[in-house]
């Protein structure tokens, strides 16, 4: 079975002026990466901007790129960075939306990953009502709480990489998860069928 190339190889065959391996860092992150702007955004267009305004930027600076970080990492750093500009140009925008692009399917619970060590009991609904229930918990949190959540259960990333990625201490990432999830489970009480007694500080 064939390995495919890191990403950083692709990186580092782009820097020799092959153009083929961009073309493929660009579609290996196509989704993933315009999932994540759009729970941002919350608008299709600016979302695809944001996107090509990303990887634009990744192309006039991959001789800067360090190589003590993924790749990963520094393009979502980058995407980021961009979002919050926009998003400084814009009040009271939503964070997360409850439609996805390019998914045609029913949307799955952020909370069904079976790695997480923190998540949420399953909940009655499914599909867009979960969704929106999900959506409108998630853009109630702060914006700092809310980038680390969507992070760590929407994009896989780790707490070390939410770490780098943010420029926080680890453990403040942790912590801030742990509200985040905390704070969730009180907003959907009433769909898990549970109450909650143990209120986190915020961090």
């Amino acid at each position: 079975m064939t390995v495919p190339p890191s990403d950083e190889s692709l990186l580092a065959e782009f820097l020799r002026g092959r153009k083929q391996p961009f073309a493929l860092l660009v579609k290996r992150y196509e989704l993933p990466l315009l999932n994540f702007i759009y729970r941002y955004t919350h608008d299709r267009e600016e979302s695809e901007d944001i996107f090509q305004e990303t990887f634009m930027r990744v192309a006039r600076r991959a001789r800067s790129f360090n190589p003590q970080m993924t790749f990963k990492t520094w393009l979502y750093t980058i995407a980021l960075n961009l979002c919050r500009t926009r998003a400084k140009k814009r009040l009271n925008m939503p964070f997360l939306a409850s439609e996805q692009p390019g998914a045609d399917r029913e949307e799955k619970s952020c909370f069904e990953l079976s790695a997480a060590p923190e998540s949420l009991p399953e909940m009655p609904l499914s599909g867009k009502e979960l969704a929106g229930r999900i959506a409108e918990a998630v853009n109630s949190l702060s914006a700092k709480h809310r980038e680390v959540f969507i992070l760590y259960q929407y994009q896989n990333f780790s707490y070390e990489e939410i770490a780098r990625l943010l420029n926080r201490p680890l453990g403040t990432i942790k912590s801030q998860m742990h509200y985040a999830v905390a704070y969730m489970k009180e907003k959907l009480k009433d769909l898990t069928g549970g109450s909650e007694t143990e209120n986190s500080e915020e961090p």
